[in-house]
């Protein structure tokens, strides 16, 4: 018996899940997004494998100043969006500003920034808790659960860039663990997003 209540003890008290099941690939669900920026010749945004010597991955390479936004999503509990940064090989000597926000039509929340040089090659990684924008909440007004999110990329550089600076997001996508998602799966239908 006590070793019983050890048990149950540790699942309800222990730590919680570690989300690693992915609920949405924000590379794949580029040309659904709403891509701006200063792009004279083509797309602020693209899909492309880049990278750093070997270090390839599947990136949204986008021209500085530029904004993404993913529109209408609901998110499952204990969700977080994860994505690796940086500066296309070659750019001038200019920091980069990548910020992750998260808005719902009304109000907007930085959620992350990370400057990188551009003419120091490398990922750096960024990853973002979004629990406070999902599932239920004990609140009499607040419940994200029933709202849309739109989540938001930005980059800019400093003052004086040189027009020719990329920046890259590499595997952005957002993930949750599987009781979240299954729970969110099995949960109360809503309405579409818009």
């Amino acid at each position: 018996m006590p070793l019983s209540l050890a048990c149950l003890t540790n699942y309800a008290c222990g730590p919680q899940a570690t989300p690693t099941f992915e609920t949405l690939d924000l590379l794949r669900a580029l040309p659904r997004a709403e891509r701006r920026g200063l792009a004279p010749l083509g797309e602020p945004a693209e899909a492309a494998v880049d990278g750093f010597g070997t270090d390839l991955r599947p990136s949204i390479v986008v021209v500085v100043p530029s904004r993404i936004t993913w529109r209408g999503l609901r998110l499952p509990k204990r969700s977080v969006v994860s994505a690796s940064v940086g500066a296309r090989p070659g750019a001038a000597s200019t920091e980069i500003v990548f910020r992750i926000g998260i808005s719902d039509d009304r109000t907007y929340e930085e959620l992350a920034r990370q400057v990188v040089r551009a003419d120091t090659p490398g990922w750096t990684d960024v990853r973002v808790d979004l629990s406070r924008y999902a599932g239920w909440q004990w609140s009499v007004f607040y419940h994200p659960d029933r709202r849309c999110w739109n989540l938001i990329f930005n980059v800019s550089a400093s003052s004086g860039a040189s027009p020719a600076v990329e920046g890259l997001w590499a595997q952005p996508a957002l993930y949750t663990d599987s009781a979240a998602q299954r729970d969110f799966l099995r949960g109360p239908r809503r309405p579409a997003c818009p």
